[in-house]
Protein backbone atom coordinates (compact mmCIF):
# COMPACT_ATOMS: atom_id res chain seq x y z
CA UNK A 1 0.00 0.00 0.00
CA UNK A 2 0.84 3.55 -0.69
CA UNK A 3 0.58 6.46 1.06
CA UNK A 4 1.07 10.19 -0.63
CA UNK A 5 1.49 12.31 1.59
CA UNK A 6 1.02 16.21 -0.10
CA UNK A 7 2.74 19.11 2.12
CA UNK A 8 2.40 22.60 1.31
CA UNK A 9 5.29 24.86 2.05
CA UNK A 10 4.39 28.11 3.08
CA UNK A 11 5.47 31.02 0.57
CA UNK A 12 7.49 33.59 1.58
CA UNK A 13 5.85 36.51 1.57
CA UNK A 14 7.83 39.27 -0.91
CA UNK A 15 7.01 42.54 1.48
CA UNK A 16 6.40 42.87 5.19
CA UNK A 17 3.37 44.64 5.83
CA UNK A 18 4.45 48.21 7.64
CA UNK A 19 1.67 48.24 10.23
CA UNK A 20 0.93 51.81 11.70
CA UNK A 21 -0.79 50.74 15.17
CA UNK A 22 -3.48 52.95 16.53
CA UNK A 23 -2.22 54.62 19.53
CA UNK A 24 -5.73 55.96 20.27
CA UNK A 25 -6.09 60.01 21.18
CA UNK A 26 -7.77 61.90 23.74
CA UNK A 27 -11.53 62.40 22.97
CA UNK A 28 -13.17 65.60 23.18
CA UNK A 29 -15.20 63.65 25.58
CA UNK A 30 -12.37 63.50 28.33
CA UNK A 31 -11.19 66.83 27.63
CA UNK A 32 -13.98 69.24 26.98
CA UNK A 33 -16.26 69.53 30.16
CA UNK A 34 -19.44 68.18 29.41
CA UNK A 35 -22.03 66.77 31.64
CA UNK A 36 -23.90 63.41 29.56
CA UNK A 37 -27.25 63.01 31.40
CA UNK A 38 -28.23 58.93 30.37
CA UNK A 39 -31.08 57.46 30.15
CA UNK A 40 -32.77 56.61 34.02
CA UNK A 41 -30.83 59.80 34.79
CA UNK A 42 -26.90 58.69 34.89
CA UNK A 43 -24.91 61.58 34.80
CA UNK A 44 -21.36 61.04 33.34
CA UNK A 45 -18.92 64.22 34.26
CA UNK A 46 -15.99 64.72 32.40
CA UNK A 47 -12.31 64.85 33.81
CA UNK A 48 -12.69 68.41 32.72
CA UNK A 49 -15.89 69.15 34.03
CA UNK A 50 -14.61 67.68 37.83
CA UNK A 51 -11.89 69.87 38.04
CA UNK A 52 -14.05 72.97 37.46
CA UNK A 53 -15.37 71.65 40.81
CA UNK A 54 -12.18 71.52 42.30
CA UNK A 55 -9.84 68.94 43.73
CA UNK A 56 -10.05 65.79 45.45
CA UNK A 57 -14.06 65.86 44.98
CA UNK A 58 -15.62 62.93 46.33
CA UNK A 59 -18.68 63.99 47.14
CA UNK A 60 -21.32 66.74 45.63
CA UNK A 61 -24.71 68.36 45.66
CA UNK A 62 -27.47 68.94 43.04
CA UNK A 63 -29.52 71.71 42.79
CA UNK A 64 -32.12 72.83 40.08
CA UNK A 65 -33.95 76.45 39.01
CA UNK A 66 -36.60 75.62 37.50
CA UNK A 67 -37.17 79.02 35.88
CA UNK A 68 -34.12 78.83 33.84
CA UNK A 69 -34.44 75.25 33.57
CA UNK A 70 -30.12 75.35 35.28
CA UNK A 71 -29.14 71.90 36.70
CA UNK A 72 -26.23 72.81 39.53
CA UNK A 73 -23.55 70.77 41.06
CA UNK A 74 -21.47 72.05 43.77
CA UNK A 75 -19.16 69.81 45.86
CA UNK A 76 -20.05 68.55 49.33
CA UNK A 77 -18.76 66.40 52.18
CA UNK A 78 -20.19 62.64 52.73
CA UNK A 79 -22.20 63.88 55.61
CA UNK A 80 -23.83 67.06 54.04
CA UNK A 81 -28.06 66.08 53.44
CA UNK A 82 -28.56 64.98 49.83
CA UNK A 83 -24.79 64.08 49.09
CA UNK A 84 -24.27 62.14 45.76
CA UNK A 85 -21.19 59.68 45.32
CA UNK A 86 -19.10 60.84 42.79
CA UNK A 87 -17.77 57.19 41.50
CA UNK A 88 -14.84 56.40 39.23
CA UNK A 89 -15.55 54.81 36.24
CA UNK A 90 -13.72 51.60 35.78
CA UNK A 91 -12.13 52.78 32.26
CA UNK A 92 -11.93 56.10 31.57
CA UNK A 93 -11.02 59.38 33.27
CA UNK A 94 -14.88 60.53 33.86
CA UNK A 95 -16.83 60.48 36.92
CA UNK A 96 -20.84 59.42 37.29
CA UNK A 97 -23.41 60.09 39.31
CA UNK A 98 -26.79 58.41 40.06
CA UNK A 99 -29.06 60.87 39.88
CA UNK A 100 -32.20 59.43 38.83
CA UNK A 101 -34.23 60.46 41.84
CA UNK A 102 -33.12 63.43 41.62
CA UNK A 103 -34.18 63.91 38.10
CA UNK A 104 -37.57 62.00 39.59
CA UNK A 105 -38.04 64.58 42.55
CA UNK A 106 -37.79 66.91 39.87
CA UNK A 107 -40.69 65.83 37.63
CA UNK A 108 -37.60 65.84 34.75
CA UNK A 109 -37.76 62.49 32.19
CA UNK A 110 -35.20 61.22 30.51
CA UNK A 111 -36.21 59.10 27.51
CA UNK A 112 -32.41 59.43 26.07
CA UNK A 113 -28.75 60.23 26.66
CA UNK A 114 -28.03 64.05 26.18
CA UNK A 115 -24.77 65.89 26.47
CA UNK A 116 -24.73 69.19 28.12
CA UNK A 117 -21.95 72.09 28.35
CA UNK A 118 -20.87 72.19 31.68
CA UNK A 119 -20.67 75.99 32.89
CA UNK A 120 -19.54 77.34 36.11
CA UNK A 121 -22.42 79.90 37.76
CA UNK A 122 -20.42 81.37 40.60
CA UNK A 123 -20.19 80.36 44.17
CA UNK A 124 -18.84 76.96 43.46
CA UNK A 125 -21.24 75.77 41.42
CA UNK A 126 -20.97 73.91 37.86
CA UNK A 127 -24.04 72.65 36.09
CA UNK A 128 -25.44 72.82 32.98
CA UNK A 129 -28.86 74.20 31.01
CA UNK A 130 -31.19 71.51 29.89
CA UNK A 131 -32.34 73.64 27.06
CA UNK A 132 -28.88 73.53 25.18
CA UNK A 133 -28.20 70.19 24.52
CA UNK A 134 -25.42 68.99 22.42
CA UNK A 135 -26.24 65.74 21.94
CA UNK A 136 -27.20 64.62 17.80
CA UNK A 137 -30.64 64.32 17.36
CA UNK A 138 -32.18 64.26 13.68
CA UNK A 139 -32.23 67.57 11.32
CA UNK A 140 -35.45 69.09 11.66
CA UNK A 141 -35.48 68.38 7.86
CA UNK A 142 -34.35 65.10 7.84
CA UNK A 143 -36.45 62.96 5.60
CA UNK A 144 -37.87 60.21 8.17
CA UNK A 145 -37.43 56.63 6.83
CA UNK A 146 -40.26 55.26 5.19
CA UNK A 147 -42.51 53.13 7.31
CA UNK A 148 -42.54 49.57 7.06
CA UNK A 149 -45.59 47.87 5.37
CA UNK A 150 -46.98 44.80 8.18
CA UNK A 151 -46.76 41.66 6.66
CA UNK A 152 -50.01 40.29 5.92
CA UNK A 153 -50.80 36.82 8.70
CA UNK A 154 -51.47 33.37 7.77
CA UNK A 155 -54.88 32.33 9.64
CA UNK A 156 -54.80 28.91 9.94
CA UNK A 157 -58.36 27.34 8.89
CA UNK A 158 -59.08 23.92 10.56
CA UNK A 159 -59.79 21.49 8.05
Amino acid sequence: MSTTTATTAATPTTATPDFEFFQGTLSESSTRPQITVRRGGLMVITRAAVDMLGDAVTHVQLAYDAKTGTVGIRTATEDTAGAYRLRTQPKGPSRLVSGKRFFQHHGLTVDKAHTYKAETFGSGIVGFRLTTAEATEPAADATPAPAKKAAPRKIKTAA
